[in-house]
């Protein structure tokens, strides 16, 4: 098919070309992949491994780019834009959006000639779904994301006119920023409008030439804390013009730095496409920023894509990279269409990309990855990912009105985020085209779907992880989603916001999402998040909708997502509305590792056990290695004037808290535990904090010499149990002494230690190598603790005893430290000696062996271990 694809587009006129490709097409996807009947009867043509080996097309040579240098921006205040903007009469800038922006039109027309991947299969999910799964799919109940804050951003009376608007926004660490065609505004989280309200052709005044401003891109950039913003003028050849944040937070005394090249001028001398660059798309990493558009020269000619380097903008400068006719429209260069700039917060990442559909087939995605975009660039070629079935949109059916333009089944936007939970990073997109009921690509299948992708493996052979598809499967009068937009957050879950019509429905904003523990290619219940009763019907035939939509993550706390989407908001009129999905609820605690714990203890560690109820969750975005870190984390209260003294995330049911009872009343105590975003969940009575008894140690421990392997007995002694704190410097909290029966068994009683504490244990005896406890030490529990010093040399800290009887095994601490100095040397076989010589007798700390004389056998002792160089070990 290849083959024949390109043998009819060298050799025939265009307009012939182009009937003889649709009629192709037409045969091929009738008769090869668009079955209209279930997915279950199509299975004989999907192969399992159709997605294991993505295509790297011939041309994935790398292009090395040109970095231009531009020299500085232009610098102006909050204030001095709002002064400029207040000076203007009402109405100033009144027109409607150029009608030399007809991109979708032109381009929808150009992609209706594509043709179908051959190994693209006619599914409406992948992995594929059989339909009674998709039809329990459709009524399921949970809904991971819930509607939180949702205000009106900019409306069609503010924009002088302008349709489309373009819907765009984006949200910072404590506002958002809404903008549509010609509007922008700054709002608080709560919706209250901030410093920053004004037109777009004011606010670029100082860049734009004379020229009005179109198609407008926000991006929040959580690595360098500032706000980025490109747009168009209508010149041609016209400007692509940026602007970059001071700061964070807009305020009136925040400033803005404006930047503009022509877009013809920065590339590949000879092979740009000229005309008018259309419909710009943004992403921004930690290296640059990915600016595409569709070229135009009196049509729709091909696209190109630009490479914007961070750091100069931040710097004040402009560097920018441009790489020409990435792809045609006669089909002679194969490239993607509408090349989304890819967004990515990731602080670890080091290439950029761009993605769109493929200029050659549909059920393509085509990347095209950016090396060294900090410095000069270098532009792969096509990476070529198949995914299930695609086609063109349609226009889209309004009660009450003219059919709403279904614009084509470009990409809406593209982000990278890393999942926090597994630590992997991958790529989420989503578009809209012509389904089925059963949400299967399909020309005659009246409706039009959203379908979302995952791609993963982005540095090294990018491949579809899943993929699923949002359809009104009503035989009737379906329901139409269109202009997706979607993300995933650092909980792993996706969110995703889009308009629905129909022609029994008014123009709305749905949202849906799915759990990062959902089966593949599934997605959760629709949630109809902003309703509308009015009629838009602002033009005759078919009416201008869209074109953009943006979905992102709060920078704060990685897990709550804001959603910017056009819905008729009164009669004939459009409205951005932005709308926050706040994310499911945290796990409720349930249990504690340790339940009975002692009053006035300063450090106790207690793991918390959570249940998951409909994706309830503890979370925390983490370190943030190399990047700025996270404003918002995990944390909890516990009731009763226990303090928390810390918290870490261990998994998304399970954390550890350090608390202190110093203070705390005795009783039941509740735990309350807070995710970053706010939201809390509590168990009640999890822990007891109780009056502070006598804690019993129950111990057995022999010495070397004292121990005989005929008998299996010890001779009766003393030894002195020291309790240290396990961790440094190891202070002594108590101590007690034993008299050890002839199994080494002994009990001591403390007053001053605590339950579920660590300490370690130290055992000393008036003539053995002082001997400590195993790490990381041990504790009581109810008021008793139990050790066993005899049973391996594991038990010693360092494995500093000795091995007394292989039946029963027994080991046993070294004896011959005599003078006490942690070390068994030649001072103590001196010791030992001297004693022997004159035999001494009795109960002295010469006799090795208990028996009340110092000779030869105590001599054999003290030499034996002498060899061994036997040293205190210790932490």
């Amino acid at each position: 098919m290849k083959t024949l694809f390109h043998f009819l587009k060298k050799h025939l006129h265009n307009h012939f070309f182009n009937l003889v490709i649709m009629i192709v097409s037409v045969f091929f996807i009738s008769s090869t992949l668009l079955d209209n009947s279930s997915e279950n009867k199509s299975n004989k043509i999907i192969s399992p491994e159709w997605n294991q080996f993505p295509t790297v097309s011939r041309q994935d040579s790398g292009t090395v780019g040109v970095p231009v240098d531009l020299g500085p921006g232009i610098t102006e205040t909050v204030a001095e834009i709002m002064e400029r903007e207040n000076m203007l009469p009402k109405g100033h800038y009144t027109v409607l959006k150029p009608i030399e922006n007809k991109e979708n039109e032109e381009n929808n027309e150009a992609n209706e000639n594509l043709i179908q991947s051959p190994d693209s299969p006619p599914v409406s999910s992948w992995p594929p779904r059989s339909e009674d799964q998709i039809k329990q799919e459709q009524n399921q109940t949970d809904n991971p994301q819930t509607v939180g804050t949702s205000f009106l951003g900019v409306q069609f009376s503010e924009s002088g006119g302008y349709v489309p608007p373009d819907s765009q926004g984006d949200v910072g660490p404590s506002q958002v920023l809404v903008c549509a065609n010609s509007y922008i505004k700054v709002f608080s989280k709560a919706g209250v409008l901030g410093g920053l309200n004004v037109s777009l052709n004011t606010f670029f005044t100082s860049v734009r030439n004379g020229s009005n401003i179109s198609d407008t891109h926000i991006r929040y950039d959580r690595l360098s804390g500032r706000w980025f913003i490109v747009t168009i003028n209508t010149s041609t050849p016209n400007r692509i013009l940026i602007a970059i944040s001071s700061d964070s937070t807009i305020t009136s005394s925040a400033s803005f730095t404006f930047f503009q090249f022509q877009q013809d001028l920065v590339g590949t001398p000879g092979v740009d496409l000229g005309g008018f660059a259309d419909y710009p798309t943004l992403g921004v990493d930690k290296n640059a920023l990915y600016i595409g558009c569709n070229m135009f020269n009196g049509s729709y000619v091909g696209t190109s894509v630009w490479v914007v380097r961070k750091s100069a903008l931040i710097a004040g400068t402009l560097t920018v990279t441009g790489f020409h006719t990435i792809s045609n429209a006669s089909g002679s260069i194969v490239g993607p269409r509408t090349p989304q700039g890819v967004d990515n917060d990731d602080p670890s990442g080091n290439e950029g990309y761009f993605i769109g559909g493929s200029s050659q087939f549909y059920g393509v995605l085509l990347i095209r990855r950016v090396i060294n975009p900090g410095a000069t660039p270098t532009l792969s070629g096509n990476l070529s990912i198949t995914v299930p079935a695609t086609l063109y949109s349609q226009s889209v059916p309004t009660n009450g009105a003219a059919n709403l333009d279904g614009l084509d089944d470009r990409l809406y936007a593209a982000a990278i985020h890393k999942n926090k939970i597994s630590n992997t990073s991958t790529l989420w997109t989503s578009h809209s085209f012509i389904v089925n009921s059963s949400g299967v690509a399909d020309a005659s299948g009246g409706r039009v779907g959203s379908r979302w992708y995952e791609i993963t493996n982005l540095t090294t052979k990018p491949s579809l992880v899943q993929s699923g598809t949002i359809f009104d499967a009503a035989g009737s009068n379906p329901l139409n989603y269109w202009i997706p937009s979607c993300v995933m957050t650092g909980q792993g879950h996706m969110g995703i916001g889009m308009t629905r019509s129909g022609a029994l429905n008014k123009p709305e904003i749905s949202v849906a999402g799915r759990y990062r523990t959902d089966a593949n290619g599934t997605t959760q219940t629709l949630t109809l998040a902003q309703s509308s009763t009015f009629t838009y019907s602002l033009q005759g035939g078919t009416q201008r909708w869209g074109d953009y939509s943006q979905t992102d993550v709060d920078p704060h706390d990685d897990m709550t997502m804001w959603t910017f989407q056009e819905y008729c908001n009164s009669a004939n009129s459009w409205g951005v509305r932005a709308i926050q999905l706040k994310a499911p609820l945290p796990a409720t605690p349930s249990s504690s590792s340790v339940v009975n714990i002692d009053a006035g203890q300063s450090s106790v560690n207690i793991v918390i056990t959570g249940t998951s109820v409909s994706g309830s969750e503890f979370f925390d975005p983490g370190a943030d290695v190399g990047g700025p870190g996270y404003a918002k984390h995990i944390s909890a209260t516990i009731s009763g004037s226990v303090t928390v003294n810390s918290i870490t995330f261990n998994s998304p049911t399970q954390v550890t808290l350090n608390i202190s009872t110093v203070g705390s009343p005795v009783g039941l105590k509740n735990i309350t535990v807070k995710n970053p975003d706010g939201q809390t969940a509590t168990g009640n009575n999890l822990i007891n904090i109780q009056a502070n008894s006598n804690d019993v140690l129950s111990f057995n421990s022999i010495m070397q010499g004292f121990y005989s392997s005929g008998t299996n007995l010890m001779v009766r002694d003393s030894m002195r149990v020291y309790v240290r704190n396990a961790t440094s410097p190891y202070a002594i909290v108590d101590s007690g002494k034993a008299f050890l029966s002839t199994a080494g068994a002994g009990s001591i009683s403390f007053t001053r230690t605590f339950n579920s504490v660590n300490y370690y244990l130290v055992f000393k005896h008036r003539n053995s190598m002082e001997t400590w406890s195993k790490s990381p030490g041990q504790s009581f529990l109810t008021y008793a603790l139990s050790y066993d010093l005899t049973t391996a040399a594991a038990q010693a800290y360092g494995n500093n005893i000795i091995q007394v009887d292989a039946s029963p095994v027994k080991f046993a601490v070294y004896g011959g430290d005599v003078d006490k100095d942690g070390a068994i040397d030649a001072q103590d076989v001196s010791d030992v000696e001297n004693a022997s010589f004159i035999s001494l007798s009795g109960y002295v700390q010469t006799d090795l062996t208990g028996d009340d004389f110092v000779d030869a056998s105590d001599i054999a002792i003290v030499d034996y271990n002498a060899d061994l160089a036997i040293l205190l070990q210790r932490p």
